[in-house]
């Protein structure tokens, strides 16, 4: 008896490891994974970058993503930035990165925390439908390039700064 129960927990074990639990995200997309958790800067210093989204924001002119990014010393190896949200769900940020790509192919997604702390974001810099480089920002101390108002920007998207000093698409 107790090797037929023995047997059975073998078989079913087999079982189990061969289907039925979904795919890792390394077999679902191999090296193609972005972690948010990583601060690889390809482009530049994101440091950099929000310095000069806030010293923009403080000359009160129009000025571009790109202009921003190029007085920060960052390449033009990018091609559209969107921002990514706390708690955003993995369809809602594939289908905005316009990546055709099944889940799950992110780790480190921001969240919002159970407490009264500040709830952080990314601004992800794409290039062809490539993840490249996120800079993180939270609700205490983002940079005034307003994460609430921003669709997909380029390198020639037109900003201007709003009566609250936050950097917004013109128009």
């Amino acid at each position: 008896m107790k090797i037929q129960y023995l047997a059975l927990v073998g078989v079913a074990v087999s079982m189990m490891s061969g289907c039925g639990y979904p795919p890792s995200a390394e077999e679902v997309c191999g090296t193609d994974i972005f972690d948010f958790g990583r601060w690889d800067e390809p482009l530049g210093s994101g440091q950099r970058l929000k310095e000069e989204i806030g010293k923009a924001a403080a000359t009160n002119t129009a000025t571009t993503l790109g202009d921003i990014a190029r007085v920060a010393g960052w390449s033009d190896s990018w091609d559209r930035m969107i921002t990514v949200y706390a708690d955003e769900t993995v369809d809602e940020l594939n289908k905005r990165a316009q990546i055709d790509r099944p889940a799950p192919c992110w780790r480190s997604l921001p969240y919002s925390p159970n407490s009264d702390g500040p709830t952080t974001g990314y601004y992800l810099f794409l290039s062809n439908g490539r993840r490249v480089q996120a800079v993180q920002w939270d609700t205490l101390t983002q940079p005034p390039l307003n994460p609430h108002f921003l669709p997909s920007l380029t390198p020639l998207s037109a900003l201007v700064v709003d009566g609250k000093g936050d950097l917004v698409p013109s128009g």
